[in-house]
């Protein structure tokens, strides 16, 4: 089984750290220098067992700042994105779990996303109407 990890804050690398115990794992961040940083061993934040899941497992982790890398390959896709909360709108910004998962629809319509982000209530409901329009789109324009 091959699952992404997308976005490697607290969340999204502890849990890329932890699968890479069974599973093949790509660890994606857009942040060049963390990429870069995790393939050096370097962690970004003080955690006393991340280090030690990434070095045993090192075999099974891929860092990529890539998404073509994974995308089309993956079962399953953990998006742990930020979202975070605007005062003024008194909404949360999902704009990067939405932009993940249309990108992974486009590629990749048989593997299960997970969504790791704090999402409103009913976000799902209303992406889901989305995502058969995009894959409708998809379908009809190829």
């Amino acid at each position: 089984m091959k699952i992404a990890v997308i976005g490697l804050g607290y969340v999204g690398l502890s849990m890329a750290a932890l699968l890479s115990s069974k599973y093949k794992v790509y660890a994606h961040d857009i942040s060049d220098k963390k990429v870069l940083e995790l393939n050096e061993g370097i962690i970004p934040f003080h955690d006393p067992d991340i280090p030690k899941y990434l070095h045993n497992n090192k075999k099974n982790i891929i860092f990529t700042n890539t998404k073509s890398d994974f995308l089309s390959v993956c079962d399953f896709i953990i998006i742990a994105t930020p979202t975070n909360f605007d005062e003024h709108t008194n909404y949360f910004d999902t704009s990067t779990v939405e932009d993940c998962i249309t990108e992974i629809v486009n590629v990749n319509s048989q593997c299960s996303i997970i969504i790791k982000s704090t999402i409103p209530f009913n976000f799902t409901e209303k992406l889901n109407q989305n995502i058969i329009l995009i894959e409708l789109f998809f379908h009809l324009s190829f």
